[in-house]
């Protein structure tokens, strides 16, 4: 329902504000008051086409935005539709439950328009798609909604209070398309299917063969770098050793004869005695560090050989991480993803029968759910008859009878049939309207005994 509408710029109108509740509401006016001008503003709400002197002399761009409240019957399809195309459900929505739409249109001269709902830009097809769900125009020569073939079947539907079959319908159709895809992933070119498996089999034994490791390429680099200037680090040692012990000028005798000092004038004064005690520690400290640098350079080895093979493990672990993924953890995912393909390739016969099992499952529950549906409808389709039939008497239109045709063709999302509304409004006449409509010739016939 519209509940709100306003048009800014738009022609004549300057700014006009209209709230509108639940039930008929009508607008009056005399002629030239723009009344008209109000149902073309709420055409371009449906996606209607935007012409290019809309806007008010003087100004440079029209404006219509509207409050929508959404049926509770066409919340879930609304829902879809907006989160196809990646638009906002709007304040307060919960899953697909959304209750109330905005809807802007800006229409710049020149005829170029912006289109908004629910503060999200989007296309004006878009609109139309959802306008088309919740506002309908009629007028003397406009009744979009009633005549259009593709939403015959939803009327009838929501006559019919089949909501939930038409709901388990769609979901029988869903299971079945998925096991249609998966089966046709597995039925593919065969020789596209062996240059999978012979990729698959390459780049998993590629990894496996490699044995990567996490943390390796850190770790080859350390030792790489160690290698490398094992010479540079074994005479840095040395000297430094000799610095603090051997040398006959060293650190430690520097440290001795300054104790040594120090216990000398302690008699004078006993807090050196502590400082004394600090420098003992300290000669203890430089012998275990000359000490743990000796055993450095003692066990450093120069080896060619090693850091050859360092050099070389380390290039295949850049390589095979570059190659796949980035790193060694990306690789060996993608290792572990294609050992799952090519396992479902491998028993590609075995889980060939499962899915056509499955799918042949799917499509007996399909046509039962269609079968299902079939018979309310037909139901409906009569009992619609009767009840528009006594209307139009009811309206002196006696002679005019409405056909309801309910033809079964291909499987789909919505069951097997196809649904129209078919209109004899003389005796004798033929269905209408005509010749649009493809069920009109096998249902003149039956119009009229």
């Amino acid at each position: 329902m519209l509940k709100h509408l306003r048009v800014t710029n738009f022609a004549i109108l300057s700014d006009v504000e209209l709230s509108l509740g639940a039930g008929m509401n009508a607008l009056t006016g005399e002629t030239g008051a723009g009344k008209s001008l109000i149902v073309e503003a709420v055409n371009l709400l449906r996606g209607g086409r935007a012409s290019a002197d809309i806007p008010r002399a003087g100004t440079e761009e029209a404006v219509v935005e509207a409050i929508v409240e959404v049926p509770e019957d066409l919340r879930s399809r609304v829902a879809q539709v907006l989160q196809a195309s990646g638009l906002p459900l709007g304040e307060g929505a919960r899953g697909d439950d959304v209750g109330e739409l905005f809807i802007r249109r800006i229409i710049q001269r020149g005829g170029r328009s912006r289109t908004y709902i629910n503060g999200a830009l989007t296309t004006a097809a878009r609109l139309a798609e959802v306008g088309a769900l919740l506002i309908d125009l009629s007028g003397q020569h406009q009744h979009q909604g009633l005549v259009d073939p593709a939403r015959h079947r939803g009327i009838l539907d929501a006559f019919a209070g089949v909501q939930a079959e038409a709901e388990a319908m769609a979901e029988a159709w869903r299971e079945l398309v998925a096991l249609e895809q998966a089966l046709a992933t597995l039925q593919g070119d065969d020789s596209a299917r062996e240059a999978r498996l012979e990729l698959l089999r390459f780049v998993v034994g590629e990894i496996e063969q490699a044995g990567l490791q996490v943390g390796e390429d850190a770790q080859l680099e350390v030792e790489r770098s160690r290698l490398g200037a094992a010479v540079q680090l074994q005479h840095g040692a040395r000297a430094a050793e000799e610095l603090l012990y051997g040398a006959d000028d060293s650190a430690r005798d520097r440290i001795a004869a300054a104790q040594r000092e120090l216990d000398r004038i302690a008699r004078f004064d006993p807090t050196l005695a502590g400082i004394s005690r600090s420098l003992a520690e300290v000669r203890a400290l430089v012998d275990e560090v000359a000490s743990e640098l000796r055993h450095y350079a003692d066990r450093l080895e120069l080896d060619p050989e090693r850091l050859a093979e360092v050099e070389d493990r380390l290039a295949l672990v850049k390589r095979l991480a570059r190659k796949h993924g980035g790193g060694i953890a990306e690789a060996l995912a993608k290792a572990e993803q294609m050992r799952a393909e090519l396992g479902s390739l491998t028993h590609r016969d075995e889980r060939l029968a499962e899915l056509r099992e499955q799918h042949t499952a799917a499509q007996a529950r399909a046509a039962r759910v269609a079968e299902v549906l079939t018979g309310r409808r037909a139901e409906a389709a009569r009992r619609l008859e009767r009840e528009v039939g006594g209307a139009l008497a009811e309206l002196g239109m006696g002679a005019a009878r409405l056909l309801v045709a309910v033809e079964r063709r291909t499987l789909g999302p919505s069951g097997a049939d196809h649904v129209e509304l078919l209109l004899c409004s003389n005796k004798g006449e033929d269905t209408r309207p005509w010749p649009r409509w493809p069920l009109a010739e096998s249902c003149r016939a039956s119009c009229w005994p």
